[in-house]
Formats: C-alpha cells, structure tokens, sequence
C-alpha cells in the first residue's frame, strides 16, 4: 500500500525536542516563565524532576528560546560526560574537561572555566551594553554516576563554577538534573553562591498541559480534533493502575501524563491516519491512536533494541518484563541492579530500555532499582507478550501438544493413526517448499518493523506500509523470508531473508524491495 504524507509529521515521538521544534513545544509555558524569572534573579538555579519528565525539551525547545528572547547569551548545553571511549586517566579534572569541550565544540587548551569565558567578550545589547550570560548543564546527575573512580574531582569541579561566578557578575548557572540524584549534590552546596537555594521542581504533565501538548501542534497543519476527541485520548493517558482493598485490579484516572508517552500516541496517530482526514474523529482514535496499541509498538521496538545491545533474547526480556517488572496484581514491580545484571537481564539491556524511556531508575538505600516508567504500560506489555507467544509456537511445540492430547485418548490410537496416515507429519506441519525467485522493484528507507508491520520511505519520499508474513524457504535451514504484502496489486515485497520472527535493521538502513517473480 503506498501512500503520499501531505504534511509533516508535528509529533517528535519518544525522543527530546531540539531547538528547530520550538514551535511543536506546548504545554510548558507555566514553567518556562517561572524558571527564566528564577534564572535571572539568582546566581545558580537548580532545576529538577523525574526521569522522563522532559527536561532536555525543556531546555532545548522553551528555556534557551526564551532565555534568548530576553537578552542572554546562552553558551553550548554542557555535559559533564563525554564520550565512551575517551581516554580520562591524564586529565586534571575530567568534569571541566567535558565542560570546556562542550562549550567549544572542540576540545579545548583552556584549564578551567573562568579562564576560557574571560577570553570570550559578553555580546552587547541594543544599548550597547554586555549582554548577560547563562551556562547551562543538562543531565548533571552525570557528575555522580559517571568516573566514580574520579570523585575527588567533583569539589574542584564546583570550585570551578564558584570562581566562574565570582570573576563575572553577568554569568548565570542552571544546573538540570535527576530528583533522584539530589542528595548527592548537597554536600558541594555550600561552595556555590547562596547555597543553591533557588530550585524548580519540573512535574509530569497535568490535564491542560498534556491537552496543549495534544492540540497545539497541529495549530499550522490541515488537521484538527472535533470536540472532545482530545481530551478522551488525554483521560486515555493518565489512566493508572491500583488493587482495591478485595484484591481486584483497576484502572483509575491518575493525576499525570508522561510526556514521552503522549508524543509517542500522537505520533502513531498522525503517522497511520488516512491522509484525507481533516478532522480526527473519535473512530478515527479509536482505529488509529488505540493508546494500548501504540505502547505495545512501543514496547515491542524497546524489545529489539535492548535484544541487539546484548545476548539477551527476545523471550527471555519478554519474561523478565512479565515477571519482575509487573506483579500477579498486575501492577508496577521493582528490580535490583546488580554489578552486571539486573534480575538475569545483562546490564546493557536494561541501560538501552532506560534510555528509550520504557523503565526507569531510582536510587533506594543506596542501591539502584528499576520500575515501568508508568502504570499504563502494564496492560499492552502483557497483550504485547501473549500475541508473541502466539506467534513463537515453534513445529515442536505443536508436535507436544499432539502427543499430550493423543495419549490422553491412548497411545495404541495415536499408532492406529500413525500406520494409517503416514503422511502425518507432513500434512500436520508442512513440507519443504519450493525455493522463490525475486526481482528487485525498488529501494527505500526503512522507517520501522516491529512484528506485525514494516513502513519503508521509498526514494521518491512516498512511503510503503504493509504488514509482514513469513514465507518458509524450505530446504535444510530454518530460515524464512520476511514479506510484505501489497494491498493494491498482490505483488510481495521482500525485504530481507532471516530467521523466523526476528528482524534486525535498524530505523534509518538502506533496503531493497524485491517482488516474487512469475
């Protein structure tokens, strides 16, 4: 099936927002406002929330825009981290060395901070007077989790920044971070300006907000919601999980939205609707924006991505989800992290779902533990789970189950059976099939292929969106061919040839469409 997109795509998915999508961020305006007044008034502001509250779109989409409105020169968003690979053990101070690269693009000769801002000038205003200055530092819980063999360097680090402060009044500092991490930072308070006293405390998304977030974008575009469309999707949303006192499960109206989450429905929403639809309609949600149906694509590509970081299988994460992430109740379960493990899960897995946001973190005595990002994932993770058990069934298995249902009725009429039929087996589960033949008809770029589907963007940028079958090569392997099915012609586009229910390429990889040749 292939379809033209008219309009571009006013969701960013489950990914921060960049500068260029200042106009698709909506829903902050409150926080926005009330952090850049706390920014300007106080010399160090800290800026704190929860894992997948958004605080890099935050930054990058409505604080520096708006900084910059005002008049601040905003310098580069610092990390305190740099690259995997990058050699730390000769560096004086691993902290201002990521800083100072961040800031330069380059790394850079200076060694420290006050030196390498005193070289560069303030800009000046429209009254010809310098312009004030903000440095700011996204993710800086990365100061204690990152070179803990280099804590020693955490004080000269905020020495740094105090005597950045104290060379130049105009400089301001946001410190960006993890709620979770804020006990860490206390003992190094007392070296900055007013101890840190100025904090913002950034939540989840409440009910306007979160129906901003929904509406706002699609302001500059041909569609719209009708009326009371966008706020069933939002109540959809906030939907969480609890056990009464008899022990009975249900789903109540919660008090927040996941910002992650409602980019990635609306996402899924705008991508699958027909591309003559104005107005998105309540069917039009129903069929296109199903809230469990995006998750569990959601949850399902988390899958493949945590699969591929390390040797994990995909039934082994599927289990560790049902198992230890949700509870027989049905609700959020919490795991250990353990030194290279996280409840039988390698730690590489479990980092790759935290950074997709399908987990989250959180400090506990001293430990690390994992729990689901949000209650409302519960239900099409375990709906996710049962349709791939369905679908992984191998030949085997159906041969147990026969066995076990014959040998209930009795073993002499399974033989009976046998003696009389003795193409069985093949009948049963099928035989070699003739090897096909495929001709190249196209390439594109793969969007995505979890499962069920595959969207390819085709070189003439319409898109190919089909669902996948798996048709069996036969001969003396066990692979198959993954395929997609046109709609319009009855022709198949082959992708690619793997092992059943697997499909690696990535988002983003180059591939070919072939056809099933006469």
């Amino acid at each position: 099936m292939i379809r033209e997109i008219k309009t571009p795509q006013p969701y960013v998915g489950p990914r921060p927002f960049e500068p260029e999508h200042r106009d698709l961020f909506f829903g902050r305006d409150r926080e926005i406002a009330d952090i850049l007044s706390l920014a300007t008034a106080h010399r160090v502001l800290l800026v704190y929330a929860q894992s997948g509250a958004g605080k890099t779109s935050l930054i990058n989409a409505g604080l520096i825009p708006a900084m910059q409105e005002t008049g601040f020169e905003v310098l580069p968003v610092a990390r305190v981290r740099g690259p995997q690979d990058t050699e730390v053990a000769s560096i004086p101070n691993v902290y201002v060395f990521h800083t100072l690269t961040s800031w330069a693009g380059v790394e850079s000769d200076q060694s420290s901070l006050a030196d390498f801002l005193v070289l560069r000038p303030h800009p000046t205003g429209a009254e010809g007077l310098p312009s004030p200055r903000v440095a700011i530092f996204d993710q800086f819980e990365e100061l204690f989790t990152s070179y803990p063999e280099h804590w020693p360097k955490r004080e000269g680090f905020f020495e740094e920044i105090r005597d950045l402060l104290d060379a130049d009044d105009l400089t301001r500092v946001v410190l960006v971070m993890r709620e979770d991490h804020i006990a860490q930072l206390d003992p190094y308070t007392s070296i900055l300006p007013d101890k840190v006293r100025a904090r913002f405390r950034l939540e989840l998304l409440r009910t306007e907000p979160a129906l901003s977030a929904v509406t706002g974008p699609l302001a500059d575009t041909t569609r719209k919601f009708q009326p009371g469309v966008a706020e069933e999707l939002v109540d959809e949303l906030m939907k969480v999980r609890t056990v009464t006192s008899s022990g009975e499960t249900v789903q109540v109206p919660g008090e927040f939205v996941e910002p992650v989450q409602l980019q990635l429905v609306c996402e899924t929403l705008w991508r699958d609707l027909p591309p003559d639809v104005t107005e998105i309609s309540k069917d039009n949600l129903r069929s296109f924006g199903d809230v469990d149906q995006a998750l569990s694509t959601f949850y399902e590509r988390c899958i493949h991505k945590a699969a591929r970081a390390s040797r994990a299988t995909q039934k082994q994460l599927r289990s560790w989800f049902e198992t230890d992430l949700i509870t027989p109740a049905g609700t959020r379960g919490i795991v250990f992290r353990d030194k290279t493990k996280t409840a039988g899960i390698p730690n590489a897995s479990v980092d790759a779902l935290e950074s997709e946001h399908l987990i989250r973190a959180e400090w506990r005595s001293g430990a690390r533990w994992y729990e689901l990002t949000h209650d409302r994932l519960v239900e099409p993770i375990k709906q996710s789970n049962a349709t791939w058990n369905d679908k992984s069934d191998t030949g085997w298995d159906r041969i147990l189950n026969v066995i076990r249902a014959l040998w209930v009725v009795g073993f002499p009429l399974f033989i009976a059976v046998a003696l009389l039929w003795p193409d069985l087996f093949t009948d049963l589960f099928g035989g070699a099939a003739d090897e096909p033949v495929f001709e190249v008809v196209g390439s594109g770029t793969l969007e995505r292929a979890i499962d069920s589907v595959i969207v390819v963007t085709l070189s003439g940028g319409s898109q190919c969106s089909a669902p996948l079958a798996h048709l069996n090569r036969g001969g003396e392997t066990d692979e198959s061919v993954i395929v997609v099915r046109s709609e319009e012609d009855g022709d198949s586009c082959v992708i690619s040839t793997l092992k059943p229910l697997e499909f690696d390429h990535e988002a983003g990889e180059a591939v070919e469409l072939l056809r099933v040749a006469e």
